[in-house]
């Protein structure tokens, strides 16, 4: 089964492309000329390149392929009620770049300058996403249990860090005598509200489940056969796992952030379905990768119809 239909896939370096390819014709489908359906193509795409990035840097697959971005590409293309422009896009793209940064910090006891930045990109996309901010308390934990580089030094860089786009704005709106309600934005998102779930549609629904029973599963598979990689590799993988069950969870509490918080789950999960599909063994995974592919294709159709 070695050189199976999954082998050949994972493997290729046309994988990627062909996706990117496919997702743009079910992505610019019948609303080629709005605008917002472009923009939140070109921004997806930045973040694909991203999420390849972040896979390179922090070697999460330890084969050599593209398909932790493969698999984020085939995710938001199956998710067509993500696919317009939104602001939470940029977060997603800052979340990820965030990410990039604290790979940099492993292990380093001198990490104040790289958690500061790291920060500073998670600032930037709470600007847009306000929630975002939801999940720096996750991040900061595993910088100090996975990543083992959280001093008092650099635990200071991250609250600056998150502070710093807040300040500049503010110092924005004051040069421009436009101080009174130039936070209004943050405070409308921030705003408690009852967990309801009616506004949630069905194929919302269905894509979470789909996503979130993709991640479980591979999250599972690793905790199996964690010991094949490098303490490195595991540990950012560790770190990707809390933030997806911190990401699920806010779903669960917050259902109307979903789009923004969707988006971040695909984004988190991605990289761990990528490695699970390239690495899974056994007799039967070639029929398992087969059947997730249909899956696929008969959801991102359905999301359309």
């Amino acid at each position: 089964m070695r050189y199976s239909i999954r082998y050949a896939v994972v493997n290729s370096q046309i994988t990627l492309p062909v996706a990117c390819v496919i997702g743009s014709m079910f992505w610019l489908f019948g609303d080629i000329t709005h605008w917002s359906r472009w923009t939140g193509w070109v921004v997806t795409m930045v973040t694909t390149v991203a999420v390849m990035e972040w896979n390179h840097r922090a070697t999460l697959i330890r084969q050599r392929n593209r398909m932790a971005s493969t698999t984020f590409i085939v995710l938001m293309t199956i998710a067509a009620f993500l696919q317009d422009w939104s602001p939470a896009m940029l977060a997603t793209l800052c979340f990820v770049i965030a990410n990039i940064i604290l790979c940099y910090t492993f292990q380093s006891r001198k990490s104040q300058g790289l958690a500061y930045h790291a920060f500073v990109v998670l600032g930037i996309g709470s600007l847009f996403f306000p929630p975002l901010l939801y999940i720096i308390p996750f991040m900061i934990f595993s910088m100090g249990i996975q990543l083992r580089s959280l001093t008092w030094r650099s635990f200071v860089a991250t609250l600056l860090g998150v502070l710093t786009p807040y300040w500049l704005c503010f110092v924005w709106h004051f040069c421009m005598s436009t101080t009174e309600g130039a936070f209004d934005f943050f405070l409308a998102a921030m705003a408690p509200r009852g967990i309801s779930y009616a506004g949630l549609t069905r194929k919302e629904v269905i894509v979470l489940i789909f996503t979130a029973i993709y991640t479980s599963i591979s999250m599972l598979d690793y905790i199996r056969t964690y010991y094949q990689d490098k303490l490195q590799t595991r540990m950012f993988i560790y770190t990707i796992f809390i933030q997806n069950v911190a990401l699920l969870l806010m779903i669960i509490f917050l259902p109307h952030h979903f789009d923004g918080f969707m988006r971040l789950f695909i984004a988190a999960s991605a990289p761990i379905i990528g490695h699970h599909l390239t690495l899974s063994r056994g007799t039967l995974v070639n029929w398992y990768f087969i059947c997730t592919l249909a899956i696929a294709v008969i959801l991102t159709i359905y999301t359309r119809v």
